[in-house]
């Protein structure tokens, strides 16, 4: 069990929505006042979306997602 294992589903979900939120506001903050980057709000929102997303499938935060998810039924019949 990861650390994100013992929570509630609704709570782990919501701690990944939480998480973009904040990626939006951090992305957002990085691109109008330290950088010069100057990136289109749309870019931004959809990278903030992407971020949790990512950092959830590479580390092993939960085991529901990425890897260290265990394989599921239907990826199971679909080899077979």
């Amino acid at each position: 069990m990861n650390i994100l294992d013992a929570l509630p589903a609704a709570v782990r979900h919501t701690v990944f929505a939480t998480a973009s939120l904040l990626s939006l506001a951090l992305l957002n903050w990085l691109s109008t006042s330290v950088t010069t980057w100057n990136l289109p709000a749309p870019i931004i929102g959809v990278a903030s979306i992407l971020l949790p997303m990512i950092i959830a499938y590479i580390t092993p935060l939960t085991d529901q997602y990425g890897v260290g998810s265990a394989p599921t039924d239907s990826a199971m019949s679909a080899g077979a």
